[in-house]
């Protein structure tokens, strides 16, 4: 059997692994999404989204039934309706865990605004 390249083993890890980032975006009548998209070749599994440090079903902004999906497929987005106000801090502090195909448990948390 021949040896596998470095960039074929990449590509094979790259089949594997998730890319989630989070997103504010302003709906046509005027309210906030807050997006989750996934823009790697793999399915994100057990997601749980949380938003300065709470899941997003208990913040306040979030719509009551408001939940976000356990699982995200390969180049794909979900979003939830957000209650966000003049009143609010325009900085919100996300953190996303997931599982994946790689077999380890990953997560990613970024600071965005509306």
């Amino acid at each position: 059997m021949p040896e596998r390249s470095k960039e074929q083993e990449d590509q094979d890890l790259d089949k594997k692994c998730v890319s989630l980032k989070t997103d504010f975006r302003k709906t046509e009548g005027g309210g906030y999404r807050l997006y989750i998209v996934n823009s790697g070749q793999s399915e994100a599994r057990n997601v749980q989204v949380f938003l300065d440090d709470k899941l997003i079903r208990e913040h306040p902004v979030a719509i009551t039934g408001s939940n976000i999906l356990e699982e995200i497929g390969h180049y794909s987005e979900v979003s939830c309706l957000m209650a966000i106000s003049k009143d609010c801090s325009p900085l919100f502090k996300t953190y996303i865990r997931w599982e994946d195909n790689s077999g380890e448990q990953e997560k990613f948390s970024e600071i965005i605004t509306y």
